[in-house]
């Protein structure tokens, strides 16, 4: 579930937000990663929104501020943890402010 500023039962919060479910997602495979959003886009490397592939984080908002980052699973979806109280889901990947990709990887 998400819960703003949450980082997920394995720290002892209740759910995850948006950069929450990330980081937690990428350090169970030995990748860390910035906590917030726009930390996580800065953190980089980026990727072209026309070469994304499944584990890509991609970012809303703009490079300033990045408000929300989701997990590319492939075909047009990402894993989401979308507002609070709502369940984390796959959600499809359009949206009006969708503005980046990096791919995080443990070399960098």
């Amino acid at each position: 579930m998400h819960v703003w500023g949450c980082k997920g039962p394995a720290k002892g919060d209740a759910g995850y937000d948006c950069s929450g479910l990330a980081m937690a997602a990428y350090a169970s495979a030995g990748i860390n990663i910035p906590r917030t959003a726009t930390d996580q886009y800065r953190h980089g490397p980026a990727v072209p929104l026309t070469s994304l592939k499944p584990r890509h984080l991609v970012f809303y908002g703009n490079s300033d501020f990045a408000h929300h980052v989701a997990i590319f699973v492939g075909a047009g979806a990402i894993l989401d943890a979308p507002r609070t109280g709502a369940a984390i889901r796959l959600d499809p990947l359009a949206a009006d402010d969708l503005f980046a990709a990096t791919r995080p990887s443990a070399d960098r």
